[in-house]
């Protein structure tokens, strides 16, 4: 008889107990904020690596499946075929300039946020011709592993280049 009363009781405390887990401390403004600034200024070094017409840092991106680049074109690529169109299109470039007119970092947690831009990407090429791309948006999921903010997905859009052909000067 007393275990039958017994059991009743043992489970109650048992459901008591497991349901008074502490839950993690929620994610303050402060957080996010700091969150926010620690992917600003990767992004931003990104962007001026980019500039400098520099072969991608390893460092930048996770390697293997857990990255894909969404071309402006619609096609998505892995990160090995991202690294290799670079490298073709570094070739080819003289100098790049990007032009921020909006920014936002989307804080997701404390290891997830997506950093969002739009403005221009202008182009100069090595034959001397221009490539002005005035509307052109991104999208990057940045994650933080090992205490390292990374990128893990791209996704870029805009319409096709306008090309101008290099003035020359006369003398």
């Amino acid at each position: 008889m007393l275990s039958r009363a017994f059991t009743p009781m043992v489970l109650a405390a048992l459901i008591g107990l497991t349901g008074c887990n502490p839950k993690p401390a929620p994610f303050t403004e402060a957080q996010k904020a700091a969150v926010g600034q620690e992917v600003l200024q990767v992004q931003r070094n990104l962007f001026a690596q980019a500039e400098k017409v520099v072969p991608c840092d390893p460092r930048w991106f996770w390697e293997g499946s857990d990255f894909v680049f969404i071309m402006p074109d619609g096609k998505v690529m892995t990160l090995d075929e991202f690294k290799k169109a670079w490298r073709e299109f570094q070739a080819q470039l003289a100098s790049q300039k990007f032009t921020i007119q909006m920014e936002k970092v989307l804080v997701l947690g404390p290891d997830k946020a997506i950093y969002v831009w739009q403005g221009a990407d202008n182009l100069v090429m090595k034959d001397g011709s221009i490539q002005k791309q005035e509307a052109y948006a991104g999208a990057y999921v940045y994650e933080k592993r090992n205490n390292e903010w990374r990128c893990s997905m791209m996704s870029e859009s805009g319409l096709p280049p306008v090309l101008v052909k290099a003035e020359t000067s006369s003398k």
